[in-house]
């Protein structure tokens, strides 16, 4: 990804085991370089990580390129900023769905990130 204008709360990042656009897990950055890994159901965002968001120096803040991988085998989350793990987290709720790509400008203003190199693996 390459972050190319937004604010500071706005996050993206990568989806795993989407059904119906009802369900999915969310591995998200923010613009300030913090991070989150959750599950969306019933219309609420609920985080898997204690604490919510989480400050991590592996995430390039400003208008910069971040690679990030999500990988979601059985019922292990994992989460990778740059080639560094940045969480991992036991959730079994969901247990097959489509990959794909979340992005969401929050306030005031525009998100703009450039998404390339996007690539599905079964584990």
């Amino acid at each position: 990804t390459t972050l190319l204008s937004g604010a500071e709360e706005s996050y993206y990042g990568l989806i795993c085991r989407l059904e119906d656009n009802q369900e999915f897990y969310y591995f998200v950055i923010r613009v300030d370089g913090r991070f989150t890994i959750g599950r969306y159901s019933n219309g609420e965002f609920l985080s898997l990580l204690p604490g919510g968001w989480i400050l991590d120096q592996a995430i390039r803040t400003g208008n910069t390129q971040n690679q990030l991988q999500a990988d979601c085998a059985g019922d292990r989350l994992r989460f990778f900023a740059n080639n560094e793990l940045l969480a991992e987290v036991q959730e079994d709720s969901l247990s097959a769905g489509k990959p794909g790509l979340a992005l969401a400008a929050i306030g005031t203003g525009e998100l703009d990130v450039h998404f390339d190199n996007f690539l599905v693996m079964k584990p």
